[in-house]
């Protein structure tokens, strides 16, 4: 009986102990829950002219590059230390020449030719004065024909001095032709031939070139080509800024664009710009060397440059709204995006000139939703995205 009176007992003592403590305990306080606001990053908008820039690379070559081939004939007898590779030669310097002796020979011959066809026409002459006296003495009133009169003769006489002539002119042309001049002022840039060498009409020489304006041909896609607005014009001046890397260093070139090219290259399907290289420091840079290129495009005014990622569906961003104490309302803007490069949009839109682009990405944001705007410490660049120009890959 006593074993189970015992627990009976333990069991009432501890729920009235129980019931004791949770009626005699503090009361619990009720917190307010607030309500978490989505933190973000915010940047000034400001209105600015924005230039398009189209990179692109080639190598540089000279505006005039000429192709020596011989036009006559013969064994190369002499060479000059001007047509050398690397070589500088200044116009109508002689470069080369060839043995000039059978072409002597044909100038002689032509020269005699042309004596004889002389005469022969002195002859035609006197015969036909002395027929015209012999005429004059018969009793007739018919003037002579052309005949007797030696016409034809004279007209044959003088045909064949004008040929002889043309010969002698042309023998004197093949013998000039057998010393190669150079056609303007410039460099040799190769030498295929050699002293005792024979060469026939059309045999190449060698290779040079003016020491003048200085190209680059710089391919571009057609989506380039339409941003550089070269066909707003029969005559672009477009600005460009070459440039080569040496490790740390860097060396510049200003220039511009003088034409393009009329058709797409069928392998690249690409346009190419024709560039040229300005005189400043051009002698430091070579013929076939590469160089990169900024090449200045069409400008946009009255347009906004933001990230790419705080368009939201390519056609809106969010403004802060009501801004006071760390926090503001969502305000969705229509825009229109003029230009899409790389991590950059460039953007037209009607906004005040305080307004403040939420740079953080919501992308389920709606308008009037409350965030809280990120507090900007001294120091942090909030406007490394703010230049006057764009690079397209």
């Amino acid at each position: 009986m006593n074993k189970y009176i015992l627990p009976i007992i333990v069991l009432f003592i501890g729920n009235a102990i129980a019931v004791f403590m949770l009626f005699s305990g503090p009361d619990a306080k009720q917190h307010e829950v607030k309500k978490h606001l989505p933190l973000v990053e915010v940047q000034p908008l400001e209105k600015q002219a924005f230039t398009v820039k189209i990179r692109s690379s080639g190598k540089v070559r000279a505006s005039m590059q000429t192709k020596l081939v011989a036009e006559v004939a013969g064994k190369i007898i002499k060479l000059s230390p001007k047509f050398k590779e690397g070589a500088f030669f200044d116009k109508g310097d002689i470069l080369l020449q060839i043995d000039d002796s059978d072409f002597l020979n044909a100038v002689t011959v032509a020269k005699s030719d042309v004596e004889q066809k002389k005469l022969q026409l002195e002859e035609e002459l006197a015969r036909a004065k002395v027929a015209k006296k012999d005429w004059s003495l018969l009793d007739t009133e018919k003037p002579p024909s052309d005949l007797v009169s030696r016409k034809p003769h004279i007209a044959n006489a003088k045909a064949a001095l004008d040929a002889a002539k043309a010969r002698l002119k042309q023998a004197e042309k093949n013998l000039e032709r057998t010393y190669v001049r150079a056609p303007y002022q410039g460099r040799v840039l190769n030498r295929k031939v050699d002293v005792g060498q024979y060469v026939s009409p059309g045999t190449v020489l060698g290779e040079v070139y003016a020491n003048g304006i200085l190209e680059v041909h710089l391919p571009v896609s057609l989506n380039q080509y339409k941003q550089l607005a070269l066909e707003d014009t029969n005559h672009p001046n477009t600005k460009v800024d070459f440039y080569i890397l040496q490790g740390k260093n860097k060396t510049t070139w200003q220039g511009h664009v003088v034409r393009s090219s009329a058709s797409l290259d069928p392998m690249t399907n690409q346009l190419t710009v024709i560039a040229t290289i300005d005189s400043q420091n051009k002698n430091q840079i070579k013929i076939g060397q590469f160089v990169r290129a900024n090449i200045y495009g069409r400008v946009y005014k009255d347009v906004y440059v933001v990230p790419r990622s705080a368009v939201r569906r390519s056609k809106e961003i969010l403004l802060l709204k009501n801004s006071q104490d760390g926090e503001a309302n969502v305000l969705v803007t229509p825009v229109e995006v003029v230009r899409t490069e790389g991590n950059q949009s460039i953007i037209k839109a009607k906004l005040a000139e305080d307004a403040q682009l939420i740079i953080t990405p919501l992308p389920l944001a709606e308008p009037g939703l409350k965030v809280r705007i990120k507090e900007i410490k001294k120091g942090d660049d909030i406007s490394n995205i703010k230049h006057s120009t764009i690079l397209s890959q």
